[in-house]
């Protein structure tokens, strides 16, 4: 059964050449809604609504909570404890076609593609459909922090082994 509109959808290694599967990595995917204001006046989806569905995206696959309180999106995140932020130190987006509005939402993809001690690399295909080619390429810098000590926060095993059933190469940008 195929999960609601909005819902994420947890995919098996991945067939498609943009990003050769290395082993038994999973894919997490994501459907954004597009909304009329999030047009530009060329009247396609602006550049900045995109890099807005992919942070999105990423929070449902990392999860999101506020620093010392609750979760309040569960991800692979989750087992770090409450004091530890996300915080993103770089974007890297490659825009290769127009996205528009369209009665099915946007078609988002994501898996890890580094983990590094307190640091991780997600990246993110935008298609029109899934069955389109991809309209937007990305990869986010993320680091852990943790907010009582104010400095980073290194990954535990626990995370890294979650971390790690999504991890596969990174996109090769043009």
């Amino acid at each position: 059964m195929d999960p609601a509109p909005g819902e994420p959808r947890h995919l098996a290694p991945s067939a498609n050449p943009d990003h050769p599967k290395t082993g038994s990595e999973q894919r997490f995917s994501w459907d954004f809604q597009v909304r009329f204001m999030d047009l530009n006046a060329s009247g396609h989806l602006d550049n900045l609504q995109i890099l807005r569905a992919v942070d999105e995206a990423r929070h449902r696959l990392l999860g999101v909570g506020e620093p010392g309180g609750p979760q309040i999106l569960a991800g692979l995140l989750q087992p770090a404890p409450p004091e530890v932020a996300m915080l993103v130190a770089a974007h890297r987006v490659e825009y290769r076609r127009e996205l528009w509005y369209a009665a099915a939402p946007l078609s988002l993809t994501l898996w890890v593609c580094r983990i590094g001690t307190s640091s991780l690399d997600v990246a993110t295909e935008v298609r029109q459909t899934p069955a389109d080619p991809v309209g937007a390429l990305a990869i986010t810098t993320v680091v852990l922090v943790d907010t009582a000590r104010g400095g980073p926060w290194p990954l535990t095993g626990e995370v890294r082994a979650a971390l790690t059933a999504y991890e596969g190469p990174a996109p090769a940008f043009r």
